[in-house]
């Protein structure tokens, strides 16, 4: 879409929360899961799909930012 590419939002999202994930597990801080990678990148994922809709609703990007 305009502004952000979709797969490496979605990408990023699923990195930084299984770097997270994996910290906790070589640090032993909390308690690491696969489904926090899994919830948090389906997250990033519902993030980008209502960002397409809002700019698809406002007709410009910089109408949707500021929404």
């Amino acid at each position: 879409m305009i502004g952000i590419d979709n797969k490496k939002t979605i990408l990023f999202g699923f990195a930084v929360s299984l770097l997270l994930e994996v910290s906790q597990y070589v640090l032993s801080v909390g308690a690491s899961d696969i489904t926090d990678v899994i919830t948090n990148t389906l997250g990033a994922l519902i993030g980008v799909l209502f960002y397409n809709i809002s700019i698809k609703l406002f007709k410009t990007e910089e109408k949707a930012k500021k929404a």
